[in-house]
């Protein structure tokens, strides 16, 4: 099968916001790795300022009366860090962050190439050319597919996706064909990748 499509700096703010919500969900050791990160910097971080509160100063330790205060404070960041995805989420800023980031990289070259795409599957992988540049993925190498409203999404890694609109398909049907196909010769890849890497 083979569609021809031309992203937008719209295709790319929606798909880092998709990423942003549902990597974790989809790569769970990916997000168990950033928790034990974040929640190991933020324990050696209480536990400096423990120590730090009970080392004894030459006249005592004037910050001893201060712990209920600090206390309050550790409490309060803590509820703004579980809360700030949300607030992000349900105010637009999310967006609006998604959309600096997307610019920022087309400034400084990194993404932005918006020219027309030809992406043709195949059993054994897939090829996207465009203008100036091709490359070809072999199902074997990528770990999974999905998709939303607004695009199917093909992840080669945790960290790096293909995505294709909506727009590029006829029809729904057309889109949901495209998606069952990538999904079966997905699974065929990690089929033939468990057979030649078999299990010591």
């Amino acid at each position: 099968m083979r569609i021809q499509y031309q992203l937008t700096e719209d295709d790319l703010i929606t798909f880092m916001l998709f990423d942003k919500r549902n990597a974790p969900k989809l790569f769970p050791h990916a997000r168990n790795t950033w928790l034990r990160q974040t929640i190991a910097g933020a324990g050696a971080g209480l536990i400096l300022v423990i120590i730090l509160m009970l080392l004894p100063g030459r006249e005592g330790n004037p910050l001893i009366p201060l712990w209920p205060d600090l206390a309050l404070i550790i409490a309060l960041m803590v509820l703004g860090l579980l809360a700030f995805p949300w607030f992000k989420r349900y105010t637009g800023l999310d967006r609006a962050l998604a959309s600096i980031q997307v610019r920022a990289n087309i400034t400084s070259g990194r993404t932005g190439n918006f020219k027309p795409t030809n992406l043709e599957i195949a059993p054994d992988g897939f090829q996207l050319a465009r203008s100036g540049w091709d490359t070809r993925v072999l199902w074997t190498e990528v770990e999974c597919t999905v998709q939303d409203e607004n695009a199917i999404y093909i992840y080669a890694t945790p960290a790096w996706a293909y995505l294709v609109p909506r727009r590029a398909f006829e029809n729904a049907d057309q889109a949901q064909e495209f998606f069952q196909a990538v999904e079966g010769y997905i699974e065929a890849g990690r089929s033939q990748r468990a057979i030649q890497s078999p299990a010591v």
